[in-house]
């Protein structure tokens, strides 16, 4: 660039010197042109001279005459001289002005080159600059592609981590809740058997009681004995009728309660209206399930399932009120709440 300017600086200087070259022709030209009219003036004299001198001597009029040619001559030699002088200050400034037109075009032609190598390196600069950018473009989908992908993995892996880890806690909880039920089942029966022994002994008891009774009343008269046989008889007839009442009604107490114990353990499943379902269940002590069938359901699977459900997760049910009710078959009715 420093180069271009200074030959830009010299062709400047060079042109201002034309131009003063160009002044100095045209003054040239004035002054030729100020001879010719001064030369024309001179001839229009000589012939008045000559008309004069035609008066004079012929010598002396030769004479001068030949000093006038020979001015003349040098004059019109001089004149010729000074317009090969004027020509060729015509000439060069012709010459400057093609150079110059020359200068302007070459300066033209750089700028012209400097223009295009000035948008061919912006063009080289804005593609580098999308290229990176596409690089890095493609590099950021590459890397998101990266992350969703491991996103994806992990999200994968936490699933089945969690996955396990509920069926883990499941299978726990089954385990503790059946460990819990085991224990409430032993812990229940072993109550069960100690109020049955205890039962037993305050039977035995009031066995050895009565019979002690009864053989100080058989021993108080014969005669008493037999009528008391007599009555004893009868009223051991009435009894047993009363004794069937007494355990009907115990039954049918005894299966409300456990429609109740049940009921309240009972997760129904939606839209259950109107749906029935009847089943015969026979306990066995101290209150667990022996026999279970659901005779007549109506209503969806589900519902017949989540019945049974509840059926098991209610054990133990209520003690019945006469233990002879026990391993005795029960029809309860179920319908939802």
């Amino acid at each position: 660039w420093e180069k271009n300017q200074q030959t830009l600086r010299e062709l400047e200087a060079e042109k201002a010197e034309q131009q003063e070259r160009i002044r100095r022709a045209e003054a040239l030209a004035r002054e030729a042109k100020e001879a010719e009219r001064k030369r024309a003036e001179e001839v229009r004299q000589l012939a008045a001279e000559k008309l004069r001198l035609k008066e004079l001597e012929e010598k002396k009029a030769a004479e001068e005459l030949a000093r006038k040619k020979e001015m003349f001559r040098k004059r019109w030699e001089a004149e010729q001289a000074e317009k090969k002088k004027a020509e060729a200050a015509a000439a060069e400034k012709r010459r400057l002005a093609e150079l110059k037109k020359k200068v302007e075009a070459e300066k033209a032609r750089k700028q012209k080159q400097a223009e295009a190598e000035k948008a061919r390196k912006e063009k080289e600069a804005l593609e580098k600059k999308r290229a990176e950018y596409h690089e890095r473009w493609k590099a950021e989908q590459e890397r998101k592609k990266r992350e969703a992908e491991e996103a994806k993995q992990r999200e994968a892996e936490e699933k089945k981590r969690l996955a396990e880890q509920k069926k883990k806690e499941a299978a726990e909880k089954a385990r503790k809740e059946k460990e819990a039920l085991e224990k409430k089942r032993a812990e229940y029966h072993e109550r069960w058997k100690a109020e049955q022994e205890k039962k037993k002994r305050e039977a035995a008891q009031a066995k050895q009681k009565a019979e002690a009774d009864r053989k100080r009343q058989a021993a108080a008269a014969e005669q008493k004995r037999k009528a008391d046989a007599a009555r004893n008889k009868q009223q051991a007839a009435g009894a047993g009728g009363a004794n069937t009442a007494a355990l009907q009604r115990a039954g049918k107490a005894w299966g409300n309660d456990i429609l109740r114990h049940v009921s309240s353990r009972w997760i129904e499943p939606a839209d259950t209206f109107g749906m029935q379902a009847t089943v015969v269940l026979t306990i066995r002590p101290p209150g667990f399930i022996k026999q279970m069938r659901v005779t007549n359901c109506k209503g969806s699977q589900q519902f017949c399932d989540s019945l049974i459900t509840a059926l098991h997760k209610s054990e133990p049910f209520p003690r019945p009120s006469v233990n002879a009710l026990y391993d005795q078959n029960l029809r309860l009715i179920f319908e939802p709440n």
